[in-house]
């Protein structure tokens, strides 16, 4: 299914696994083929799935994807940047197009990594570990948390 939220926030239920909250402007895809997870083409989403039990959870967005490894993470998505935050758990974080291998990130209380594709289309990841928090906040996880 094809989604797209013009302005604001929603929460989806991600079976019973947990919630993401989805910030607009945003429009995604849910994966096609029983593959749990999202392709992120715009906006944000902040997930909390505390009982995903070792399935395979993955955001996908035109610079990087994060395939889940842990619980709580948040990934923003524009044209050309892509900023990924283990807010508490494990990603495996990579280039969408593979121009570098996916790495490991870990944050018990936050630890981001930027995606942006160069002026050849090249893929740059870099460390951001001055804006850990970048648009979500430890209250968003809380209340999502709660649900």
């Amino acid at each position: 299914d094809k989604l797209s939220l013009s302005a604001g926030r929603e929460v989806l239920r991600v079976g019973g696994a947990g919630h993401v909250l989805v910030k607009g402007p945003a429009s995604f895809t849910v994966n096609p083929g029983g593959r749990a997870g999202f392709q992120l083409r715009l906006g944000a989403l902040l997930s909390a799935l505390p009982r995903l039990a070792g399935e395979r959870f993955s955001v996908r967005t035109p610079a990087a994807v994060a395939a889940v490894r842990g619980t709580d993470f948040y990934v923003s998505a524009g044209e050309l940047d892509t900023y990924v935050c283990a807010c508490d758990g494990k990603l495996d974080v990579g280039a969408s197009k593979g121009e570098h291998p996916a790495l490991p990130l870990e944050g018990t209380h936050h630890n981001a990594r930027r995606y942006r594709t160069g002026p050849k289309g090249v893929v740059e990841s870099s460390v951001d570990a001055e804006r850990p928090l970048e648009k979500h906040t430890d209250e968003d996880l809380a209340a999502l948390r709660a649900r």
